[in-house]
């Protein structure tokens, strides 16, 4: 009975990623399609690719989350994830509070309460797993590493530009707290990929490429419809998206595909 109570109580944080997974992948689901059962959500969307956008953050997320809960290392994998969450719903939070209390932005308080509740239990999931005592680790290939370091270059780069609010950043134009929500998480993806590479944790590192191939998959065909009837100012923004899309997806499917860490089994999420 002991056994069985301690497997099970070692198993809730593990099954409760698989679970937040799910959740995440119907909710991006709803966004991609426009389904007004998931965009009630968040009712700013002046263009459909900002469901889109969504629909590829949440489902990158919702999938990294469940490959989290299949790896050997799951605790470490998870400190980034609990990074991005906290600086990209905290940051959002904080400005639109902010934003409240000047006089403008009331409309999106709830959603700052909401989001700001995130970032507070993410927080102590970051602290948890900080805490957590964890086994020597195999290390990523350096190579895997700097390109994760460019990527949250770049990452962080996109997200000061749109809470800068400057053009461009995107293929389309997105409304303001829009922006504000997207640009705080992706400046919270960039800290996620400067954190995983620093601590060079193989399951972390294969947990933000397996993210990163769910996003760009989210993308590449809503990108491509878009080149035929792009204007001509539009189409360097498409092609550059494009191009780095395509990228990124064939480095990051090739080192999973390689399998330098071979951490992922379906068992792992069914043990602590």
């Amino acid at each position: 009975m002991r056994a069985f109570v301690e497997t099970t109580i070692g198993n809730v944080p593990k099954l409760g990623l698989v679970a937040e997974g799910l959740i995440l992948l119907i909710l991006g689901a709803g966004f991609a399609i426009n389904s007004s059962a998931v965009t009630w959500l968040w009712p700013c969307q002046n263009d459909p690719m900002t469901g889109v956008l969504l629909a590829a953050l949440l489902m990158s997320y919702g999938s990294g989350s469940i490959f989290v809960a299949c790896t050997v290392d799951w605790r470490a994998a998870t400190s980034g994830g609990a990074l991005a969450l906290v600086v990209g719903f905290g940051g959002f939070a904080l400005a639109h509070v902010r934003g409240a209390f000047s006089g403008y932005g009331d409309n999106m308080l709830p959603h700052a309460i909401v989001l700001g509740l995130i970032a507070v239990g993410s927080a102590y999931a970051f602290y948890a797993s900080q805490r957590s005592e964890l086994a020597p680790a195999a290390r990523a290939p350096p190579l895997v590493r700097v390109t994760l370091l460019i990527l949250a270059f770049g990452l962080a780069l996109v997200g000061y530009g749109l809470l800068a609010g400057w053009q461009g950043m995107l293929p389309w134009r997105v409304d303001a707290p829009t922006a504000t929500l997207v640009g705080w998480l992706f400046i919270g993806f960039a800290a996620d990929y400067v954190m995983t590479a620093q601590q060079g944790n193989r399951s972390a590192c294969e947990t933000l490429l397996f993210g990163l191939i769910a996003y760009n998959s989210v993308l590449i065909l809503p990108l491509l419809h878009g080149m035929a009837i792009a204007s001509p100012d539009e189409l360097a923004s498409l092609n550059a998206n494009i191009i780095g899309i395509v990228t990124t997806s064939l480095f990051s499917g090739y080192f999973l595909w390689c399998g330098y860490g071979r951490t992922w089994e379906w068992s792992n999420a069914l043990s602590a």
